[in-house]
């Protein structure tokens, strides 16, 4: 992790048999229509186990950090009142926003950015905070 004037810029590392190798934050970039065709649904079962484990009943504010293309955002849009859906990656939020607009699903409010980005100039509190599969 790599800190610059006030923000967070992650870069992901990878082990390699000949050390350690550094990915730069446009690793992601171009991926995201890939990652909406190709990247597997999350189970039935995860979210009924999740919606019964927190009681969401629709009156939850829901927060997904590195939320990419919203696979897993949306299918909680029946299940919470608000969303809140976060990635550094604009093509992912793109690509979210595009996929969104064709299932018409739920109050699903999009970022591109940070966490500290969205708190700099918001105070709401969350009932859930959701992180799948952000860490490569």
């Amino acid at each position: 992790m790599k800190k610059k004037s006030g923000q967070i810029t992650l870069y992901i590392i990878r082990m390699t048999s000949n050390g350690m190798t550094e990915y730069g934050p446009d690793l992601f970039k171009g991926s995201a229509q890939y990652y909406a065709k190709y990247r597997p649904v999350y189970p039935s079962s995860l979210i009924r186990f999740l919606v019964e484990k927190f009681s969401l009943n629709g009156d939850q504010h829901l927060l997904d950090l590195g939320c990419g293309t919203g696979q897993l955002t949306m299918r909680f849009s029946d299940w919470c009142h608000q969303i809140v859906a976060i990635d550094q990656e604009p093509e992912m939020i793109e690509e979210a926003k595009r996929i969104h607009d064709q299932l018409r699903t739920g109050r699903i409010e999009w970022m591109e950015g940070s966490l500290d980005e969205y708190f700099a100039s918001r105070h709401e509190r969350f009932d859930l905070v959701l992180i799948a599969k952000a860490f490569h």
